[in-house]
């Protein structure tokens, strides 16, 4: 019996050492992020206002290319997205039927994965669309995007509008 309450006390004490362990380790990762300067951390997530686009070049979904020049002067639209993003299924099912002006959608995936397929045709066919791996970050460190969904508005070269929806001026009617 006293060897049971031993093995039993002995336990305890490893188990209450590895979640004091594990909560510690959890606290300083939240103060790291705390820590972190407003809006920024090691991997970008979204750019802010007035950031300008850096420079890009890449092929799109037609065999045609799509380059930072394109979003060099006027307004434009440009969507990032990744397949089994409800989010993003949202934001392409809010698009409306006639095209608002240039739109593009860099999405992140596999082209020849069945999903990343599937959400590419879903999208409407005025909107120039890229495909590219998680691990080809050509896109995404032009535009500081690490995450999904993310709504850019472009004007002359430099972010507007930074969201996760569309803004009311292209929504579906």
């Amino acid at each position: 019996m006293d060897t049971l309450l031993v093995v039993a006390a002995v336990g305890g004490l490893v188990l209450g050492a590895g979640n004091l362990f594990l909560t510690l380790a959890l606290a300083k990762k939240v103060r790291a992020v705390e820590q972190a300067p407003a809006g920024h951390s090691t991997q970008a997530q979204a750019p802010a206002v007035g950031d300008r686009v850096g420079g890009f070049s890449v092929p799109d979904v037609h065999g045609g290319r799509i380059s930072h020049h394109d979003l060099g002067s006027g307004r434009a639209l440009v969507l990032f997205l990744m397949p089994g993003c409800g989010p993003c299924e949202l934001i392409i099912a809010a698009l409306p039927e006639q095209e608002p002006g240039p739109v593009f959608a860099f999405v992140i995936g596999d082209r020849t994965d069945q999903k990343t397929s599937a959400l590419v045709a879903a999208l409407p066919g005025y909107v120039r669309a890229v495909v590219q791996p998680l691990d080809a970050d050509i896109v995404g460190s032009a535009f500081h995007v690490g995450r999904f969904p993310t709504v850019l508005e472009v004007e002359d070269g430099a972010v507007v509008h930074v969201g996760s929806k569309l803004p009311e001026t292209h929504l579906a009617r």
